[in-house]
């Protein structure tokens, strides 16, 4: 991403939208809403695309957690000290395929998702 206007631009849009800003930033946004209308519709694809998310999350939390994920937890959960489990198979490189995937398809979102 970007640093430029445009990009920050977003960036205001996405906390307003988290409510994640204080309150001089929650105007400041209000009032160039009020000034530029191609900033509502920006703002209203955001709302989308949040409820979007929350809509999928709340799904993807009903599914069971994969016994090798639960292991994986329960071992940095043993570790405690925040560094990664060691053992098991490691991670592929981001422009390799994990063993058992396809091409292009994120490691273990295969096997872990129906």
């Amino acid at each position: 991403m970007s640093d430029g206007p445009a990009a920050r631009r977003w960036e205001l849009l996405s906390s307003y939208v988290d409510e994640a800003l204080d309150e001089v930033a929650m105007a400041a946004v209000d009032r160039d809403l009020r000034r530029h209308a191609g900033m509502a519709d920006d703002l209203l694809a955001l709302r989308r695309q949040a409820d979007a998310l929350r809509g999928w999350a709340a799904s993807v939390n009903d599914r069971p957690v994969p016994p090798g994920v639960r292991a994986l937890l329960r071992a940095a959960r043993a570790a405690g000290d925040g560094s990664p489990p060691t053992g098991g198979t490691p991670p592929a490189p981001a422009n390799q395929a994990a063993p058992g995937t396809a091409p292009g398809t994120a490691p273990g979102l295969a096997r872990a998702c129906p």
